[in-house]
C-alpha cells in the first residue's frame, strides 16, 4: 500500500509462526526473509540474526506480533470522517480476526501505537479498504475452511460515523 501523500510504501508480512510484521519499503534494504524474522534480535532460537541484520543492511519492521495474528489487507486511513483514525495504517487479520490500526508519526516513518478493533466480531477479517469519503470496508473470510461460518459469510462490512 502506497501512501497517498507521501508515496511511502507499506506492507504486512505474515512470519512462520512468530513475528508477524508491518513493513515501510525503502529502496535498496533486505527485510532478511527467511534469515530474520521480526527485529534484529536473536529472539528465535537458531538464527543468527543480529550477525545477519548487521552484514546485509536489514530494514526493521515498525511493529511486530508473536504468535502470529496472520495479517492481510492493508490501507491508509485519512479522512476526517473517523477523526481519531485520520493518518493511521489500517489492516485486517484473520487469526488475530481484528482489525488493527497503527497511528503513524508525522512525517509517516513511525508507528506511534496500535488499537485493536472488532475482536472475533466479524470472523477473520481478509482485507480492508478505505472509501474516498471515509467509509471503511471489511471483507470477512469466514467461508475458506478456517473460519467458522454465519449466516451471511462472507460479507462486506462497512464502516462509518
Amino acid at each position: 500500500m502506497f501512501h497517498p501523500i507521501t508515496d511511502q510504501l507499506y506492507v504486512t508480512e505474515h512470519g512462520p509462526s512468530d513475528n508477524d510484521e508491518v513493513n515501510r519499503i525503502l529502496e535498496g534494504r533486505n527485510y532478511g526473509w527467511p534469515d530474520v524474522h521480526g527485529f534484529c534480535d536473536d529472539d528465535v532460537s537458531g538464527l543468527n540474526k543480529t550477525g545477519f541484520c548487521a552484514a546485509n543492511n536489514v530494514a526493521e519492521p515498525k511493529i511486530t506480533w508473536t504468535p502470529t495474528i496472520a495479517p492481510s489487507g492493508l490501507d491508509y486511513y485519512g479522512s476526517d470522517q473517523i477523526p481519531e483514525w485520520k493518518e493511521s495504517l489500517l489492516f485486517t487479520s484473520l487469526r488475530g480476526a481484528s482489525l488493527y490500526r497503527l497511528p503513524l508519526s508525522v512525517d509517516g516513518s513511525g508507528v506511534l501505537g496500535q488499537e485493536i478493533l472488532f475482536t472475533g466480531e466479524f470472523g477473520r477479517l481478509r482485507d480492508v479498504l478505505t472509501a474516498l469519503r471515509g467509509e471503511v470496508y471489511l471483507a470477512t473470510s469466514n467461508r475458506d475452511g478456517r473460519g467458522t461460518p454465519a449466516t451471511g459469510d462472507d460479507r462486506i462490512i462497512v464502516i462509518s460515523r
